[in-house]
């Protein structure tokens, strides 16, 4: 048995299969397209751009909450979370309104493409108060604010249950 050694072989292969014109015309790109990344606008006021996100559902006990709505201003950054046993757009809705009602109606949402927030009821909330919807790309957790605190959130939620167990 014979070994060789092809320096920088990757290299040249991939810049012959580059230059294949068959290569490039039959061969499915294996790179996902991606949309822009998010670029946050300025605000004019708190309150007046919300990111909406659900967490969950949660290994819990019966009858307990299994997600938690996560609602972010996405000026002052502040969060509001709500424990829910259900996660149904009438509810979803209920928790919006109840932070409207302490913070002002926002001008615009943005959330996932998740079925509560593209169903009718959440898009008859929004229009009957002038909210505009905005809908993050599918495949794409970046695109949505809220990724990042629910990320800090599970991380809470692990470290806090891990200490109530241990004690």
């Amino acid at each position: 048995m014979q070994v060789y050694f092809w320096p920088r072989m990757r290299k040249d292969v991939r810049k012959y299969v580059r230059g294949c014109l068959h290569c490039q015309q039959y061969k499915p790109p294996n790179k996902r397209p991606r949309a822009a990344p998010y670029q946050p606008q300025s605000m004019a006021y708190p309150w007046e751009t919300i990111c909406v996100d659900l967490m969950g559902p949660k290994p819990t006990a019966y009858g307990q909450k299994k997600w938690i709505l996560v609602i972010i201003d996405q000026c002052t950054k502040y969060v509001e979370l709500f424990p829910l046993a259900t996660a149904s757009s009438t509810i979803i809705v209920q928790k919006i309104n109840e932070v409207a009602c302490r913070w002002g109606h926002p001008s615009k949402t943005i959330s996932d493409n998740g079925k509560q927030f593209v169903s009718t009821i959440f898009r008859e909330f929004c229009e009957s108060r002038n909210i505009k919807m905005s809908h993050t790309s599918t495949y794409n957790p970046s695109a949505n604010p809220t990724e990042r605190a629910n990320r800090d959130l599970k991380t809470m939620l692990a470290i806090f249950t891990d200490i109530g167990r241990n004690s």
